[in-house]
């Protein structure tokens, strides 16, 4: 069986991003429902390791999504329980260097090519409902290649033989003599029995009267081998059991056992590699699903040099039932970079989240949060939130996070997206705008795309000083609403929209605490 690939095109580099902070920052673990079990991969490896530059691998997953989202629910249970066995399988592979006899050696030889087997013919049924797209077609074609040739017939043949043989191994019988002092001298086996022996009861001791046993009964109670003993006295036990077992099973072991393995290796390999791809396949179906079932759309993106995405949404929050906002992005000639500002809790931090949750999706190759999405292939995606940074001994917070912007910058360049949340908030406003203008200035020139979330309302005011010099990405504005009458919160994100003024004044006379209010109730007071 050839090296096969679900989610790969043939000529894509595999070379990801090279930053994957992205994936903490925007609660991408918690999209997915990632919960890695303890020493596996992190939730990082696990999404980090599809990501995908390249538009012929989005191609090729989007097909696959766009299929299993109207994929019956019986596909997708017989795709989950085709997975398991060859999760199954794959364990088996991994716990061969555990065994330490030969007799355990063929028994993992033949479980491992029962389980094989068992893994072919689980997905050549599964193949047959599979809705038609380039992976699914190509998996099919290997399967139903091996599930029907002379190789597979002869092996399936031989391991029923061999399966029978050891299965037909319930019990053996070991003779042991011993000295004047009890102690074990010689011992060999008696009989090897196709049944199990039984405990005999006292009342039937008692009742026979000094008559002997009835065969395939013991003459005590059987007590589990663990009960009472130490690990010592358990591996002794061990270690007689599969000497036994060794001289019955010697010409198995010396012929068959070896071409087994080989075998299970060589062709079982090809099939396990793809078990990552189906988990990751599974998981990603269960989120796009999820969010059909509660009605949010999904799109394919139209790859293109500029970005225009309607009606964008949060899934993770979308999920978890939220208020559900939609808003609009667009990077073109007249903003690649955005300075987006608002009240606080007005939505800043969820609108950067949504987008860069989409463009992970994108790269990820899975259909998009949005109505539509024409989009252009990035470099990476660098994210900055304003979470606890660690300090160094006599470092101030923010030295810190000017230390890890510096680092940031020097990883990035035109093909990044950058998105920053609350950037130098742990200074002085003064302080704080001309390290942002900086920085603001050397992206533009750079010609990157991003959204520098921001309270400085000030860098709004002077856009056109920012823009000077021919830079190649134009900085414009991003303002999330508030409604003029009501003052409350809107959640939408508008372009150019506020000037750049303070949203002091909006809360301000949402709770009375402008001058004239304040006046008028003191007037009030006296007035009654």
């Amino acid at each position: 069986m050839k090296k096969i690939t679900l989610l790969w095109s043939e000529n894509d580099r595999r070379d990801g991003f090279r930053d994957d902070r992205f994936i903490d920052d925007l609660n991408l673990g918690a999209l997915f429902n990632l919960n890695p079990t303890p020493g596996g991969p992190g939730k990082k490896a696990l999404l980090s390791k599809y990501v995908t530059r390249s538009a012929e691998t989005i191609a090729r997953r989007c097909e696959i999504f766009q299929k299993l989202l109207s994929a019956p629910d019986a596909f997708l249970e017989q795709l989950s329980a085709s997975t398991e066995l060859l999760r199954d399988l794959s364990s088996l592979s991994s716990r061969r260097s555990d065994v330490e006899t030969d007799a355990e050696t063929a028994l993992y030889s033949v479980k491992e090519i029962e389980v094989y087997l068992s893994c072919v013919e689980s997905f050549h049924q599964t193949l047959r409902n599979a809705p038609s797209c380039a992976a699914f077609n190509e998996l099919r074609a290997e399967i139903d290649a091996e599930f029907e040739s002379e190789d597979y017939a002869v092996l399936k043949e031989e391991e029923s033989k061999q399966k029978q043989k050891i299965e037909l191994v319930k019990s053996v019988t070991i003779a042991v003599n011993l000295d004047a002092q009890l102690r074990p001298v010689e011992a060999g086996v008696v009989t090897i029995e196709d049944h199990p022996f039984k405990s005999e009861r006292i009342v039937d001791r008692l009742l026979r009267r000094g008559g002997t046993s009835e065969t395939g009964t013991a003459v005590t109670p059987l007590v589990p081998a663990a009960k009472g003993s130490s690990a010592a006295e358990r591996a002794a036990l061990k270690d007689a059991i599969f000497a036994i077992l060794n001289r019955f099973f010697h010409s198995t072991i010396k012929s068959w056992s070896p071409e087994i393995h080989r075998f299970v290796l060589s062709r079982a390999q090809s099939l396990c590699a793809i078990l990552p791809e189906l988990d990751f396949i599974l998981i990603c179906t269960n989120v796009l699903r999820n969010l059909k079932a509660k009605g949010f759309p999904l799109c394919v993106p139209e790859i293109s040099e500029e970005d225009h995405i309607r009606a964008l949404y949060n899934p993770r929050m979308a999920l978890s039932g939220s208020r559900m906002i939609r808003n609009d992005l667009d990077f073109d000639r007249e903003g690649r970079i955005y300075i987006l500002t608002g009240p606080n809790r007005g939505g800043k931090s969820v609108y950067l989240e949504s987008v860069g949750t989409l463009y992970s999706m994108l790269h990820l190759g899975l259909l998009l949060p949005a109505e539509r999405a024409q989009t252009a292939l990035l470099g990476g995606i660098v994210t900055h939130f304003n979470k606890d940074l660690p300090t160094e001994y006599g470092e101030s917070r923010f030295g810190e996070e000017c230390k890890t912007i510096a680092a940031l910058s020097r990883e990035m360049d035109a093909d990044t997206l950058f998105l920053y949340d609350e950037a130098l908030s742990g200074t002085s406003g003064e302080e704080a705008r001309y390290i942002a203008e900086e920085i603001l200035r050397a992206y533009a020139e750079i010609g990157m795309r991003g959204i520098f979330s921001t309270h400085l309302h000030e860098l709004c005011r002077n856009l056109s000083a920012l823009n000077e010099g021919g830079v190649r990405s134009k900085i414009d504005h991003l303002s999330m609403m508030i409604d003029p009458v009501t003052h409350d919160r809107l959640f939408t994100a508008t372009r150019g929209a506020g000037g750049g003024k303070s949203y002091a004044m909006d809360v301000a006379r949402k709770y009375g605490l402008t001058k004239e209010e304040i006046l008028l109730s003191q007037r009030r007071v006296l007035q009654g």
